[in-house]
């Protein structure tokens, strides 16, 4: 150690000012720069994915608009018609009916227990149909020409294996007893 030479102690502050220096461009220059260019990235990826989501949903608006031009998309609102005490009372059965023929399986009809027995012409229920996803949208539109539907609350859909599950909370029409004494009467409006 004796045979080291001497570092001046003027190189050794020039030294430490260059540290300094070097340390300062790294913080202050470098990584905001590169920290940006993380974020540039970011926003390039997210850009990349919504141009591939329009790309792919782009024959699906074309197809859309020219049912539209035919006017097609129009659903008529169909004429209400509360369900009858029976159907009302075999609720599963009506929406297992509006499954026929779409392979879909009604999983659950819960009618809640407030609404169903209080003596108003509404009653909401919670349902959950199982099935391939293309499949549902035909459900839907028979379940929104059905006469007896008064208002969807909420629709969820959430993936299941390879199916979908589809659940709705339903505001229903039914029959109180003034319905079904005015259609005794000869009253009753259809």
């Amino acid at each position: 150690m004796a045979n080291m030479p001497k570092i001046p102690l003027q190189t050794l502050r020039f030294l430490a000012i260059g540290a300094v220096a070097v340390l300062g461009l790294v913080l202050f220059v470098i990584f905001p720069y590169h920290r940006a260019l993380r974020q540039a990235d970011e926003r390039r990826e997210a850009l990349r994915v919504q141009i591939e989501e329009q790309r792919t949903l782009h024959p699906v608006f074309v197809r859309y608009l020219t049912r539209l031009g035919r006017g097609e998309t129009q659903i008529a609102a169909p004429a209400t018609r509360p369900l009858s005490r029976e159907a009302t009372g075999n609720i599963y059965g009506v929406f297992q009916r509006l499954t026929d023929g779409l392979d879909l399986t009604v999983t659950e009809v819960m009618p809640d227990s407030e609404t169903m027995f209080d003596r108003g012409d509404r009653f909401m229920v919670d349902i959950a149909v199982v099935g391939a996803f293309d499949r549902l949208q035909p459900f839907l539109r028979k379940l929104a020409a059905a006469p007896y539907l008064a208002r969807v609350d909420r629709i969820q859909i959430r993936p299941i294996e390879d199916r979908r599950e589809l659940r709705l909370r339903l505001w229903l029409l039914r029959e109180t007893g003034t319905d079904r004494s005015r259609a005794e009467a000869g009253g009753g409006s259809s």
